[in-house]
C-alpha cells in the first residue's frame, strides 16, 4: 500500500427537484499517511477502498441533488464538494485513509434540458442588446430634432417659442419619436424641458 496521492473520478446521476437528471463528475483525492497503524487499517480493513469510496459519493450526491432545482445545482456546486468530502472524512478515516480534496469537477443536464438553457440565456442577451438599440436610437432622434430647432434667434426657434408649429411637423416629429420608442407624452415633456432650459 503506497502513500502517493491518489484521485478517483466518479460520475453519479442524479434527478433534480424539477425532475431534471444530471450527471456530476466529482474527483476524490486520497492518500494513506505515512504511519503504520494507518498503513495496516487500510490494507487490512477494505479490500477495495476505491468501490468504496464510490458508494459513499453516491449516497451523498443523491441525498442532496433530489432537492435542488437544476439551476441550484450550478451554484451549489461548493457546497455538493464540502459535503463529499465531510462524508467521506467521517468514515473513510478509520480505514486508515486521508481524505486532501474533493471536487465538483463537470455538471453535465440532459441534453435537451441543456439546449433548452442555452436559448434561455441567448433570449436574455438579445433582449438586453435590443433594449439597448431602442435607447440609443431614442437618443439619436432626439439629438436630430434639437439639430434641427437651431439656435434661439432662428425663424424656426421663433415659431416653435410663439407656439405656432405646423402640423405636419408635429406629424413627423411624433412618427419619428415613436420610430424610436418614445411615447408622444414623453417626446412632449422632453421639448418641454428643453424649451424651459434654452428660454433662461
Amino acid at each position: 500500500m503506497g502513500h502517493r496521492l491518489q484521485e478517483l473520478e466518479i460520475k453519479v446521476e442524479s434527478k433534480t427537484k424539477d425532475d431534471v437528471f444530471v450527471d456530476i463528475l466529482i474527483a476524490v483525492q486520497y492518500y494513506v499517511p505515512d504511519d503504520i497503524a494507518a498503513v495496516k487499517l487500510a490494507f487490512y480493513k477494505l479490500s477495495n477502498p476505491r468501490q468504496q469510496i464510490s458508494s459513499y459519493v453516491f449516497d451523498t450526491v443523491r441525498a442532496l441533488v433530489p432537492d435542488m432545482a437544476v439551476d441550484h445545482v450550478f451554484a451549489e456546486k461548493d457546497r455538493i464538494a464540502a459535503a463529499v468530502k465531510e462524508r467521506l472524512q467521517e468514515t473513510i478515516q478509520q480505514f486508515g485513509f486521508m481524505i486532501l480534496q474533493s471536487l465538483v469537477n463537470d455538471i453535465q443536464p440532459d441534453s435537451k434540458v441543456k439546449d433548452a438553457m442555452n436559448q434561455v440565456n441567448a433570449s436574455a442577451r438579445l433582449k438586453e442588446a435590443a433594449k439597448n438599440e431602442a435607447e440609443a436610437q431614442k437618443i439619436r432622434v432626439i439629438a436630430a430634432a434639437e439639430a434641427r430647432r437651431g439656435p434661439r434667434n432662428s425663424r424656426a426657434w421663433a415659431s416653435r417659442a410663439s407656439g405656432s408649429r405646423s402640423p405636419t411637423a408635429s406629424k413627423k416629429s411624433v412618427a419619428a419619436c415613436s420610430e424610436a420608442g418614445i411615447s408622444p407624452e414623453e417626446a412632449h415633456q422632453r421639448w418641454c424641458c428643453s424649451r424651459s432650459t434654452t428660454t433662461r
